[in-house]
């Protein structure tokens, strides 16, 4: 199962490091620098600010995700994005 990982602050990022399988792609906001070396280090590609512009939109578009997990996040998403995935989100 492919997915997004949306999160934020150390809580974001101590559920991040202990997952099963690593994200397709990662949503965070600038302060929660740990999780955006963490995407840096492993090669996962990286959203940082506010997912309520177009172009959140646009870097979601070019995955193919089942879901998206969201761990303490500190935006909330727009319906567009919340219901971007085949399968969910989950919170």
């Amino acid at each position: 199962m492919k997915f997004g990982y949306f999160s934020s602050g150390n809580l974001g990022y101590e559920c991040l490091i202990h997952l099963d399988k690593f994200p397709e792609l990662i949503f965070t906001d600038r302060k929660s620098t740990e999780i955006q070396r963490f995407a840096e280090s492993h090669e996962i590609p990286i959203f940082v600010g506010k997912p309520d512009k177009k172009l959140a939109k646009e870097f979601l578009n070019d995955f193919e995700i089942d879901i998206i997990l969201s761990v303490n996040y500190i935006f909330l998403l727009t319906k567009e994005i919340f219901n971007y995935p085949e399968k969910g989100s989950i919170n």
